[in-house]
């Protein structure tokens, strides 16, 4: 699909209230998964494992946005014969935001950790949960990066990035989403397994 300048431009617009007020509940309900976990033994600081878990997810943001910014994708060739521009313009807190924005589906999965019991249940609303976040965060970076030529759909741009017929392009993407999704997957196990 063609996509506006001004829908470009929403996507571009960046803050970083929401993120802190996402990251802060996701640290709390880490803390407090945890220290329920560890009722009863003397090791249980939740301060220190609020500290911890709020200092790690801010330093993986910071690492992922500068992994965006390093690893752009090149220009390509369209259908109509024109290339694209083949450059991400979004600065460093501009990365942050978007990653903790298409964070929100994981940090709703560990909310339903707090009410639910079973671990196989949790592994399959984080799961689910995770994919949402995921599947948010490419097409923001396909909006972003004018991946997609016309008449291709996402999961033909997809496949194209995990295989051998994909453009440059595709496969650049491809490691940006890469490194997301194992950041991503740790926080939501996290969810699971305290």
């Amino acid at each position: 699909e063609d996509y506006s300048k001004e829908s470009i431009k929403k996507i571009l617009d960046w803050d970083l209230w929401g993120p802190l007020v996402f990251l802060l509940s996701f640290s709390l309900i880490i803390t407090y998964l945890q220290t329920k976990s560890l009722q009863g033994a003397q090791d249980a600081n939740s301060s220190q494992i609020f500290s911890g878990s709020f200092s790690l997810i801010w330093i993986i943001l910071g690492v992922l946005s500068l992994n965006i910014q390093l690893v752009s994708p090149i220009s390509q060739k369209t259908d109509q014969g024109t290339k694209t521009s083949g450059v991400i313009a979004l600065s460093f807190f501009q990365c942050i935001s978007i990653l903790s924005y298409t964070l929100f589906p994981v940090i709703l999965g560990s909310v339903f950790s707090i009410f639910i019991t079973w671990k196989w249940l949790r592994m399959i609303i984080n799961l689910i949960m995770l994919s949402w976040s995921l599947l948010c965060f490419w097409l923001i970076m396909a909006i972003i990066n004018k991946c997609e030529t016309k008449g291709t759909s996402l999961s033909t741009s997809f496949l194209n990035a995990t295989t051998e017929g994909g453009s440059p392009g595709d496969k650049r993407i491809f490691l940006i989403i890469y490194p997301v999704f194992l950041c991503f997957g740790l926080f939501s196990w996290l969810s699971v397994i305290v």
